[in-house]
């Protein structure tokens, strides 16, 4: 009886530095990258990181079918998730060993995956945008065909800062040439405004592009006319909807399921994928990315992962142009690895706000003055702190002889808005030397 042979074609990591963070508030995305997957490795073997307890990945039904035709095999694991394939092996001119699907993989083939978020608190301690105007959901995929992601991450670039666009607190935006998450809700590109943030790749606005071919619009302000033109991305046209006298807050339901016939000829359906939306009315125009997939856009997920075969960017392909797969073993017995992609989720930033749990009023220590402040028998600290899951403290590396404290963490509730931030709100007791009662 012949061998059977998997290996990995490639490997999706989801990581969520509200997990993964030191106690100083270091985050995972602040580490190089070996100290970051040692990191990694150490708080999954201690039980302290596994996405499987907040988030699904489930493959669509056409990916199914394409798991079972090829002899692919999915396994979930607490980082995420790996992809492997029936191969067998051969040798290369090179004298390296090669790996071949048994069933060879020479279409353009798209696998798929719904992401759905089992606990509803996700969105507050993450820091995506809590205030959506359209229906989309994130979108992540290998395909690179813009040139613009970095890898090993599968978001698009922050943009950057928009004249006349209001920021939510903790939205981030490229400032000053810096990636920046917004201090409180704001229009305003001025530095008091905004704090530069380590790390990069993180699931952005920009992602925000998935949604099913029949969705609602919502204009914005009245227009006598507005014109929407869906596009491939070569520009060519694939149908276009027109409207008049549209209201300000009306919603429009657009339909692109199929196209629209010439005479003699009948309506064709419009097939999963990348699109570009053209909006123009009597007043402006405008282009968004799309992606439209009825299959992977389900209200209640929050987005979907696609990895493509056929990708042409070398850095994210998951074959090589022969048909075999990235890793292999070299002549001298070292391996080329897979490639594992990431999907990067950063912890939200919020005011935390202290109150008596007795209906008194708070006053700070000299211990605590330097990172809170009174307001109205509460005390806040000074700056937007992210939150996390394991305890932290509270320090000030610019000042040393500053003796750092431990404070509350703030359980994950609802975020609460007030002039024009976000707060996390703590009922506590007196604490000795750090939290006086007036």
């Amino acid at each position: 009886m012949g061998t059977i042979l998997y290996k990995r074609l490639f490997e999706v990591r989801v990581l969520h530095d509200y997990f993964l963070s030191k106690q100083d508030l270091t985050s995972i995305y602040a580490l190089n990258n070996n100290d970051k997957i040692d990191f990694l490795n150490n708080s999954i073997n201690l039980d302290q990181y596994d996405i499987r307890k907040f988030l699904e990945i489930i493959p669509s039904i056409s990916t199914l079918n394409i798991l079972k035709n090829f002899q692919i095999r999915m396994v979930l694991l607490p980082s995420g998730f790996l992809v492997g394939v029936k191969v067998k092996p051969q040798l290369n001119g090179a004298g390296e060993e090669e790996y071949l699907p048994t069933m060879a993989i020479t279409d353009a083939l798209q696998l798929g995956f719904r992401l759905k978020i089992k606990k509803a608190n996700f969105n507050a301690y993450t820091n995506l945008k809590i205030q959506e105007f359209t229906p989309a959901h994130y979108f992540f995929s290998n395909n690179n065909a813009s040139g613009l992601k970095v890898f090993p991450s599968l978001s698009l670039p922050v943009s950057n800062f928009q004249a006349g666009k209001i920021y939510e607190t903790g939205e981030l935006a490229i400032v000053s040439g810096v990636l920046q998450e917004a201090l409180e809700e704001t229009s305003n590109a001025g530095a008091s405004f905004w704090k530069p943030v380590t790390g990069s790749g993180f699931a952005n606005e920009q992602d925000r592009v998935l949604l099913p071919k029949l969705f609602p619009y919502t204009a914005s302000i009245a227009m006598a006319s507005v014109e929407f033109t869906l596009k491939k991305p070569d520009s060519s046209e694939v149908k276009s909807i027109t409207a008049s006298n549209v209201q300000a807050s009306q919603t429009l339901y657009l339909d692109f399921r199929q196209t629209i016939p010439a005479i003699g000829d009948e309506s064709r359906e419009i097939v999963d994928g990348h699109y570009l939306l053209e909006i123009s009315s009597d007043i402006s125009t405008a282009t968004t990315s799309v992606y439209l997939s009825d299959e992977l856009y389900q209200s209640a997920d929050t987005g979907a992962l696609v990895i493509e075969t056929n990708g042409t960017d070398p850095a994210f392909r998951i074959l090589n142009s022969n048909g075999t797969l990235i890793t292999k073993k070299k002549a001298d017995g070292t391996f080329i690895p897979h490639p594992v992609y990431e999907i990067r989720f950063k912890r939200r930033g919020t005011y935390w706000r202290y109150r008596s749990d007795s209906g008194k009023t708070l006053k700070t220590t000299t211990n605590t003055a330097h990172f809170l402040n009174e307001d109205g028998g509460n005390l806040i600290t000074k700056d937007l702190r992210p939150l996390t899951y394991y305890s932290t403290f509270f320090e000030d590396p610019a000042l040393p002889a500053i003796p750092r404290i431990h404070l509350p963490n703030p359980s994950v509730g609802p975020v609460k808005k007030e002039m024009k931030r976000f707060f996390s709100d703590l009922y506590v007791s007196p604490i000795k030397g750090l939290i006086d009662l007036v």
